[in-house]
This record gives structure tokens, sequence and C-alpha cells, in this order.
């Protein structure tokens, strides 16, 4: 096929084919004509076209065996309309080494070449418009076979997936500005159907690979019967790829994961008949979760665990342990007094506190987090691990002061106890594998011996002090 492409090219150039209509590109490689169909298969020509201006089009192509990005801007018939055969004439090419091109007075630019939703900007027959285009797919990521234009101005670009196992996916993109809102998946270990409503159309992929469309008649577009959802788009995740959310209903969410390297990965849902106010999956080496609000997170958790050197330190009746966490940039801050044991997950970057768990509130971090007493009485923090010995790891919460007499509403009785007690416990930190080896160092028994000696010194500045060198000692660390 390729070497009937080449022959019909040198032949086109030989006979001194004419432009029609006349352009300005200085790229004029042509390709093949294909008789109109009302769907296109795929070969290294094909892709997902766009109208331009009366005669052109751009057929966008982002595949990494491509090596990156293309828009083969080329000339069709006048009346063009989506499902007509986009294989006329080539006007001009933009990839990675030519980025930008003008013809017939249209001004193109590829922009964002590396990102993974490449933009075509587009300027000239009285507009100006910017294009995006698919998302860019590696070639285990499936074949397109087919682009099948669908009612309500849709589009399906169908993907063949696997050899043995055969499965298709389906990208619907709307309107001429090729926006992406949704997927479907169908046959190997899915559903023989996939059916959702994508703006007021329903869309069924089957495990053939054939779509088909028709007007939705359900309420709210939900359809008579089966609550397939509302598209509310994208998210990018930790990993680098996205997940489809919807809403099924109040209360109710589901987060589609997009295949990697070929493999499905499934859902997360929250709410619904489950009714779970928050729910979590360890995807890879990523953990990912959803809210009954349709609040989703994301984040790589490949680390063994809890960083090393975790500092404690004591203030008023109140003790505090802080760390890093397992959760790529998220930081913790633990504490144990008057209120119990409270974990705070924080922004590793601005210290915001992302969550809060308790004993009263043991679940967080949606569903990644939990508050676990593994010892009566003696609370632990957990969080999700990938490719430790169990799937969660632990730190202690600091044990509650014991010299510190409070008021019935928690606060110290007096200043004088509180730095008591500050100046006997002081600044401790916490050796690498603390909490696997239950280690507990106290300020004066089998601790480093410069640590007692501030602790006692810190007795005669009391509480704002211990909190200023506590922080001194933190910046030093990192």
């Amino acid at each position: 096929m390729r070497h009937a492409l080449r022959t019909a090219l040198a032949t086109a150039v030989v006979a001194g084919v004419a432009l029609t209509p006349v352009v300005t590109a200085t790229t004029a490689l042509a390709a093949p004509s294909v008789s109109a169909a009302k769907t296109t298969t795929e070969n290294r020509y094909s892709g997902y076209p766009v109208y331009l201006a009366k005669g052109y089009v751009a057929v966008l192509r982002n595949r990494v065996s491509d090596g990156g990005p293309e828009a083969w801007i080329r000339a069709v018939k006048p009346d063009w309309q989506r499902g007509d055969d986009y294989m006329g004439r080539l006007m001009a090419k933009l990839d990675l080494d030519h980025r930008n091109a003008t013809v017939d007075g249209l001004r193109l630019t590829l922009d964002n070449a590396d990102g993974d939703v490449p933009l075509l900007k587009f300027t000239g027959a009285g507009e100006s418009r910017t294009i995006m285009f698919p998302e860019r797919r590696n070639d285990v990521d499936g074949v397109l076979v087919r682009t099948v234009p669908l009612k309500g101005g849709l589009t399906a670009m169908v993907y063949r997936h696997g050899d043995q196992h055969v499965y298709y996916g389906a990208t619907i993109l709307k309107g001429k500005d090729n926006e992406e809102i949704g997927h479907l998946t169908a046959g190997g270990g899915h559903a023989l159907r996939d059916t959702k409503v994508f703006a007021g159309i329903r869309v069924t992929l089957d495990f053939q690979g054939k779509v088909t469309s028709v007007q939705d008649q359900g309420s709210g577009g939900q359809g008579p019967t089966t609550p397939v959802g509302t598209d509310l788009g994208k998210r990018k995740l930790a990993d680098g790829t996205y997940g489809e959310l919807w809403k099924k209903g109040a209360g109710w969410y589901e987060l589609e994961l997009s295949a990697k390297d070929g493999k499905p990965r499934g859902s997360v849902t929250a709410g619904g008949p489950k009714g779970w106010a928050e729910n979590g999956e360890q995807v890879g080496g990523m953990w990912v979760g959803l809210n009954n609000a349709g609040k989703v997170g994301s984040w790589l958790n490949k680390s063994a665990g809890f960083d090393a050197g975790d500092i404690e330190y004591t203030k008023g009746c109140t003790a505090y342990r802080t760390s890093g966490s397992p959760f790529e940039g998220l930081s913790l801050r633990l504490s144990n007094g008057p209120k119990g044991a409270v974990a705070e997950v924080l922004d590793a970057k601005n210290g915001t506190v992302y969550d809060t768990l308790s004993t009263a509130d043991r679940e967080g971090v949606l569903g990644g987090a939990r508050v676990k007493d593994l010892e009566p009485g003696r609370p632990t923090f957990q969080m999700r691990v990938h490719g430790g010995q169990i799937p969660w790891d632990i730190v202690k919460f600091p044990k509650k002061p014991t010299k510190c007499a409070t008021t019935p509403d928690g606060k110290s009785a007096t200043g004088a106890g509180a730095t008591a007690q500050t100046a006997t416990t002081g600044v401790r930190i916490v050796p690498k594998g603390a909490v696997a080896a239950g280690a507990e160092v106290e300020g004066g028994k089998g601790g480093n011996t410069a640590l007692v000696a501030g602790g006692a010194g810190l007795a005669s500045v009391g509480v704002a002090g211990l909190g200023f060198a506590a922080l001194r000692r933190r910046a030093a660390r990192r």
C-alpha cells in the first residue's frame, strides 16, 4: 500500500498536477484521493478532520509513532461536511519541525506541541480559532480504525486495542473545535455495549467497534431508565493520565480511568447505591480518590513510608509530631492533647490543611488515610502505600504530656505548668524506623545529650522560645 502511495505521488509530481485553489504554502506533497465514505479507515494519512474555511480542512494526528502532533492541511470540496472524504490534495503539514504555515491567506500555528493536548491556532476567513488535537496516544493505546460522524455534530474516533482479547474504545468529540467530551469502551473484558449521553445524544459502542447515535428522549438527558450520567469532563491525574468524571445522580459520581499501556484501569465510584461518602483505589503507583461531592484527588505513593527525622515537640498541654507522608505533595502534623489524637494532612507547598482526621472522624484523604487503634487507647495514623509488605504504612501519634494540669476547657491551668512540661520533653528528633521499632526517645533517656541540654536551657524562655527553636530545626533539616 505504501509503495502504491509513493508511486502515485511520484506520478502526480512528474505530471505537474496544478494546485487548485492557488495557495501560498511551501509544502506541496500530494496524497492519493479516496472515494467518499461515511467513515474513514486508519492509514498513515488519516486522522481527525476539522473544517477551517471553504475548501480546506486540517487533519489532526497525535501519535507517538509519528514523532509528535501533526496537522495535515488539505483541500476539499467547497461544500465539505464532517463525514465526507477529506483525503484531498495536501497543501501544508505542521509538525515539530514546521510549526507555522500559511495557506491561501489562512495563517496556522502549532502550539503546545510537547503537551498531551497540542493546539492548532488558526486565523483567517474572518475569524480566529484555537483547535485542540486529540489526546496523545502510544501505539499500545490502540489503533484508530475509523472516524464516525454522529448526530448533534458529534464525532467518534474508534480505536482497536489488544490482539488476543480485542476490545474497542471510542473518543467522542464535539463541534468544529474538536472538544473531547467523553469515552466509551466495549468488548474484551468490558461489557458488550457501552452507552452514554453526550450533549443530548445517546451514543452506543458495541464489542465489534460499531458506533450508533440517537437523540436521547430521557428526562434531563439521562435516558428513560438507565442513569448513564452527565459528563463533567477530564481530570488530570498525578501520573500524567486522565480520568473522565461523570455525575450519575444526586451525590453519586464516577471517575473513569483512561487506559495505560493498552490496559484498562477501571473506575472509582462514590455515593450512589453503595453510599460511600468517599472512596479510592490504588492504581499502580498512584492513589486515586473521589467523594460524593465530585472532588477528585490523586497522589503518587511509591515511597516506602513516612519521612525519617520526624520532629516532635510539646506546646502547652499538647504534643506534636511533624513529618512528610507517603503521598507525594502532602505532609503531616500529628497532635495529642486534651482534644485527643488529631491528624492534619497538609499541602506540602503552602502548608494549608487538606484534610483533618481524628478518633471521632477516622477516614479521610479520599479514602487514602485513616486513624486506627492497634492497641487499646493508642491510636495510630495510617496511609496507603504502594510496594510495601502491607498496603498501609503506620505512624504513632505522640504521647500526651503527663505533667500538665488542664482546666475543663482543655487549656493549661497555669503558664508555669506548661513551661515546666515543655522543658522536660524538649524537641526530639525521631530516628528513621522509629515507628517500626517502637522507639520513643524521651529527653535524657538514651537520647541525644545535646538535645537534653537544649531542653533544659529552653525552660528559661518558655513556650514561645521552644516553638521558635522547633521551627529553626525543621528549617535546617530541609
